[in-house]
């Protein structure tokens, strides 16, 4: 009798430990550990992906919308500043010169030794039309960089929209004395041609 009556409230007891898990397993609000991390973190790579969709797609301002969405999830505060640079990016491709220049501007500010950022920003104020604050970071990027034959060329074609071409020769002299074999290099002297007038007709 006593065994029975044991068996029964050892029964009993495993059917309310089974009804509550699967009330807990039905639950949608309750979830298992670990599992919001999984969902924040597969919101946060659908956004990235979107937005590079949209990227390839020339569309960028949808792009820059959906980088800018998985910014702001749970799981895009450790994306770090990479997918800063990719607004960035985005916004020099769509020639909108200022918000690529703030992007670029606050990410060396981060990282003051980066290349490429001081690349993007003196591009991104020269089209801008700030010549001459383009022409000193590009001189800077010359002095830092003087292998590289793609910043100097940059320099003399500021140097030359800036109407400053004395300096220009200066550093075509230079660009032809380190890159003689370059092929840029008749693409170079187009600058320096005297422009033809146009005649009214």
């Amino acid at each position: 009798m006593y065994w029975l009556k044991k068996t029964r409230i050892i029964f009993s007891f495993s059917l309310l430990t089974l009804a509550l898990l699967f009330a807990s397993c039905s639950t949608v609000d309750k979830l298992i550990p670990g599992q919001q991390d999984a969902v924040e973190n597969s919101i946060t790579s659908e956004y990235l992906k979107i937005a590079g969709t949209y990227e390839s797609l020339k569309d960028y301002s949808k792009a820059i919308s959906y980088y800018e969405a998985a910014l702001k999830t749970k799981g895009g505060s450790g994306l770090g500043d990479s997918v800063y640079y990719n607004i960035g990016r985005c916004y020099a491709l769509a020639k909108d010169w200022v918000h690529a220049e703030e992007i670029y501007g606050m990410l060396l500010e981060k990282d003051p030794d980066n290349t490429n950022l001081k690349s993007s920003l003196a591009y991104v104020t020269a089209m801008k039309g700030d010549l001459k604050k383009a022409a000193e970071l590009y001189s800077a990027l010359v002095e830092e960089n003087p292998t590289d034959s793609a910043l100097l060329k940059n320099l003399i074609s500021v140097l030359v929209a800036d109407n400053k071409k004395d300096e220009a020769e200066i550093q075509f002299a230079v660009y032809k004395e380190k890159f003689p074999d370059d092929s840029a290099i008749p693409e170079i002297e187009k600058l320096f041609a005297p422009q033809e007038e146009v005649t009214e007709s």
